[in-house]
């Protein structure tokens, strides 16, 4: 197997493991979940528009609610989209 093919399956077993994780760092929110980047994770932490918590220092987000905040974020639903489209 080439080097390139391992470090992929690599990174895609890391991608899976964080998945399953409970507490995530700010990179990892912004690898799993329609943020641009870490730092614009921070950015709406400090503004507190995303819910954190703060460890020694360090930004800890709960998976569940990161999860919670984009369920019930403004914007179409599938059930509202399919609703529209039968009328």
């Amino acid at each position: 197997m080439d080097d390139d093919l391992k470090s992929r399956i690599e990174a895609l077993e890391q991608k899976i493991k964080r998945r399953n994780q409970k507490y995530l760092n700010a990179a990892e929110v912004a690898e799993l979940y329609p943020f641009p980047s870490a730092g614009s994770v921070r950015t709406l932490a400090s503004r507190r528009k995303i819910p954190f918590r703060k460890i020694g220092g360090r930004l800890i987000f709960l998976r569940e609610e990161i999860d919670q905040l984009i369920e019930n974020s403004a914007g179409l639903t599938l059930d509202e989209y399919q609703k529209k489209e039968r009328r």
